[in-house]
């Protein structure tokens, strides 16, 4: 059918905390979503409630009957160490048809940046980064129609996000992706759902830079001096962050360094 996921008046709270109140949302077979908000406002929890593996307190959530969720998680799964890259990924799946293409577990592993030396090496030989790299092609490697993406750009560098961000233009399904990274929802959303807090979720559509200049239009309206100058004084009880660049900022230094050569 058309639609894959269907919420009806779903909340659920942790505690005293309610993080969904009374949110009803219908996921089409192509979607192409993008969650933000801040860190533990209970973006995770709104993909686990879609996914099935949390049941929400209230409310009802319907999964069409040929709907086959693939997840990729925040959190790093363990891995068999003594297993081979190219066994792990033909585990999944031997071959997956991409656009066009019918491509095997060596050629999508080729892909995804493990050369054919590397695809004979054991996992326990993998960096970090490779692991969840490997883990991710698993998972597309099971052919789902339905995508679930949890902070994609925490662990992958730019290059394997560039590449899922490819495959994803083919990709017949429905994506639904929570990040804080504004490139990444900018090339893959078509409409953004916002944690506002108190439970409340917008929708809005467009992608998240779509979704940027219509906060800050409502700010400004909204906006009172007495907000601006409490953000002040928020401001300076903020921590220094650490010199840690993320996806977005390596996107943004790659960008400059790209204008600068072409100058």
């Amino acid at each position: 059918g058309k639609k894959t996921i269907i919420l009806k008046e779903v909340s659920h709270s942790f505690g005293p905390q309610t993080i969904i109140a009374d949110y009803s949302c219908t996921i089409a077979r192509d979607e192409r979503l993008g969650i933000v908000g801040p860190n533990g406002i209970g973006k995770s929890t709104l993909l686990h409630i879609m996914s099935g593996e949390i049941t929400p307190a209230t409310g009802s959530v319907e999964m069409g009957s040929t709907v086959k969720i693939g997840y990729f998680p925040q959190e790093s799964s363990h891995l068999p160490d003594d297993m081979r890259v190219i066994d792990y990924i033909r585990e999944a799946g031997e071959y997956l048809q991409t656009g066009q293409k019918l491509l095997s577990a060596s050629q999508m592993l080729e892909t995804f940046l493990f050369t054919p030396a590397a695809q004979w090496t054991t996992l326990s030989k993998l960096s970090g980064g490779e692991k969840r790299r490997l883990h991710l092609l698993r998972i597309l490697m099971g052919a789902p129609n339905v995508l679930l993406l949890d902070e994609p750009g925490n662990d992958l560098d730019i290059e394997t996000l560039t590449i899922l961000e490819d495959y994803l233009d083919d990709f017949p399904g429905a994506v639904i992706a929570v990040s804080h990274d504004r490139y990444f929802l900018d090339r893959i959303a078509r409409r953004i759902l916002a944690f506002e807090g108190a439970g409340k979720i917008s929708e809005y559509t467009g992608n998240y830079s779509d979704y940027l200049e219509h906060s800050v239009k409502a700010d400004k309206t909204d906006e009172s001096p007495a907000t601006e100058s409490k953000k002040k004084n928020d401001r300076k009880g903020e921590k220094e962050r650490p010199l840690k660049f993320t996806y977005n900022e390596q996107r943004e230094f790659q960008e400059i360094d790209d204008k600068i050569a072409d100058t």
